[in-house]
């Protein structure tokens, strides 16, 4: 893995400050990014796979891009993560670490460092999968954990991205909760229909930059 050495601890502004530099900063990366990433989004479903990859060749023949599980909610990088990440690129497979952060560890900056630093290469793109039940129950103190996962990120040049539902970002975040809109969002919805058509919006989002349709699917040996 790569070696990162952490800046010093720094003060940050609220996560209702329109004018943070760090949010202008992600929304022009996350239009570069767009623009890098559209063409490939489209012609291809997306994999969110979690469990060892033994065979890559076999999801480079499904899809063009996998989202490995990097980080755990018990709070440590999942162990098969470097692997898993270093066989995707092996077959030139667009990947993009998720996590699931551990609230009650606290250090949110820390969490997404570790993830970063465990990634095979430097990447562009990490997403942070909101889930009920893994969060506090204060919905402004949640806001500033991801508000301060994602300042991370973009500090070290990367761009924090969303996988969720209307109805566990409600349940986490609130549904007054717009300040993270100009994220990417994975919008979760096993339908088993690749349009965005049905999307109803939340979180300020009027429309996912993808839909992912289907879920806990085996796909060449890992669930997806």
């Amino acid at each position: 893995f790569f070696l990162m050495i952490r800046r010093p601890p720094r003060s940050t502004q609220g996560v209702s400050s329109a004018a943070s530099d760090v949010y202008k900063r992600q929304i022009i990366m996350n239009w570069i990014l767009l623009l890098v990433f559209a063409t490939v989004l489209v012609k291809s479903h997306i994999y969110e796979s979690h469990g060892k990859i033994n065979d890559a060749y076999c999801l480079k023949q499904e899809t063009h891009i996998v989202f490995p599980r990097g980080y755990l909610g018990i709070g440590k990088v999942d162990p098969d993560y470097p692997s898993n990440f270093q066989k995707l690129l092996s077959y030139g497979i667009e990947g993009a670490g998720y996590m699931i952060p551990c609230f009650s560890c606290g250090d949110p900056r820390s969490q997404a460092f570790e993830l970063m630093r465990y990634t095979p290469e430097k990447q562009l793109r990490y997403f942070v999968h909101i889930i009920a039940g893994s969060w506090g129950s204060d919905k402004t103190a949640n806001r500033k954990f991801l508000y301060e996962l994602c300042s991370e990120f973009d500090y070290h040049g990367n761009v924090c991205g969303i996988v969720t539902n209307a109805f566990n970002w409600n349940f986490v975040m609130g549904e007054d909760s717009n300040e993270f809109s100009h994220l990417m969002l994975f919008n979760i919805d096993p339908d088993n229909e690749p349009s965005c058509e049905d999307f109803i919006p939340f979180g300020g989002w009027k429309i996912p930059k993808r839909k992912l349709f289907k879920e806990n699917e085996l796909k060449c040996g890992v669930y997806t």
